[in-house]
């Protein structure tokens, strides 16, 4: 691997989007370079969260202040005694030789104030670059690069465009404030408005972007998060156990991975997929012969937490009781007064015997919506959607979503009248 990056590229066409306290935070470091100062910052984000184009800010900024910018550790060095930044992307995959390189390119700046700006992708080890950076410098600080926001999203999103047709709401919220994804849906756009085949399904730019993240997992990884995406955007440690062998410590090794990789958050609940689009594509890469094997080895549970993130941002986790929050956000029959009282004989007692997360399919099942829509609605694939749909079938003896339907609303009747 080289030794540094073109980072000193011609300045971007498009702005800097959402990463409005980085950059200050970047060019105070350098002001005080100014001062006599040196510094290192560390940049840390998984793969498509933007740690290059901020570097390449970094870069642009460094400039107009007047300071010297090297992007290589081998880079020819000025004789002047200005200011350096130093940019070193991607710093945990320096090569074996890195570190002569460091220490001649540390003897020539001896006499002049430094900021080292490194990135790396999040549990990268230590290496001995960051070792001996942090010894030879004054202070040191380390920057996390989120999820853009939502307002951000929207207009890197109209930025990707460039004077075209802007991508849906949809897609900008599908995105989940992944940098990538927006201008891997962008491309797709462009090529699709100029005439060029594309691939059906999900972009193939974006195909390709999520294969990358995939293949930077262990193979033991790789097909945990497959088998993972197969449950629904929110991710069970259940699931995976009932129909793998691995350990939950095995697991969490996995998910470490994961999330270094950005195919994965972590949030109070547990761990989601970062994205609609990124859960979808990577169970688009099951085949539905292998996923309803998968659903039907899955060992039958009442689920502990529901995901109802989207979009960018923190996902949030609500559990899965049935509270009087959830009963009210759940779609309801219309007419209310006239329902009948639960008739034992139609299978009604047998309700409260369904799970949390198995009630409120029946419900919006109940309500007209198909397989899709209530999957959308609570991020589970159409496959899972049809699974437990087949269970409540059987749990509650009817064979059709209008009897059903009738069940649903003697139980839901029912509990009205009980309160």
């Amino acid at each position: 691997m080289s030794l540094g990056t073109n980072l000193t590229a011609p300045p971007h066409r498009n702005p800097l989007r959402g990463r409005t306290v980085e950059a200050a935070t970047v060019e105070a470091l350098i002001r005080h370079t100014h001062r006599g100062t040196s510094s290192l910052l560390t940049v840390e984000a998984p793969p498509g969260m933007g740690k290059s184009r901020l570097l390449a800010e970094a870069g642009q900024i460094a400039q107009r202040l007047g300071a010297e910018v090297i992007d290589s550790l081998r880079a020819p060095v000025s004789p002047l005694r200005t200011p350096a930044l130093v940019l070193l992307d991607n710093a945990h995959r320096l090569p074996a030789d890195a570190g002569s390189a460091l220490a001649g390119l540390r003897a020539q700046l001896t006499d002049r104030p430094v900021l080292w700006l490194l990135s790396r992708t999040p549990g990268a080890d230590l290496t001995q670059t960051d070792i001996a950076l942090c010894g030879a410098t004054d202070f040191q600080e380390r920057l996390i690069l989120g999820p853009l926001s939502e307002p951000a999203a929207r207009l890197l999103a109209s930025d990707v465009r460039s004077g075209l047709p802007g991508l849906t709401a949809r897609q900008v919220e599908e995105a989940g404030g992944h940098p990538a994804t927006l201008l891997a849906l962008g491309a797709h756009q462009d090529r699709t408005e100029s005439g060029c085949a594309v691939s059906p399904g999900h972009p193939s730019a974006l195909k390709h972007l999520v294969d990358g993240l995939l293949q930077a997992c262990s193979p033991a990884c790789r097909r945990t998060v497959r088998v993972a995406a197969v449950f629904g955007r929110h991710i069970s440690f259940d699931d995976l156990i009932s129909v793998t062998d691995y350990s939950p410590v095995t697991l969490l090794k996995h998910f470490d991975e994961m999330t270094a990789a950005g195919l994965v958050r972590c949030h109070e609940a547990g761990y989601a997929f970062a994205s609609h689009l990124f859960w979808q594509a990577v169970r688009d890469t099951v085949p539905d012969q292998v996923q309803e094997i998968v659903l039907r080895q899955a060992t039958p549970r009442k689920p502990a937490a529901r995901y109802t993130g989207s979009g960018a941002g923190h996902p949030a986790a609500v559990p899965h009781q049935r509270s009087s929050a959830d009963t009210a956000r759940e779609p309801r029959p219309r007419s209310r007064a006239a329902r009948p009282a639960m008739d034992e004989s139609d299978g009604g007692e047998r309700w409260p015997a369904l799970t949390a997360q198995q009630q409120i399919i029946a419900t919006l099942a109940a309500d007209g919506l198909t397989n899709r829509q209530i999957g959308e609605r609570i991020f589970l694939s159409p496959h899972t959607v049809n699974y437990h749909l087949r269970k409540v079938y059987g749990a509650l003896q009817v064979a059709s979503r209008i009897e059903l339907s009738r069940i649903v609303h003697l139980a839901l009747g029912a509990v009205e009248a009980g309160r």
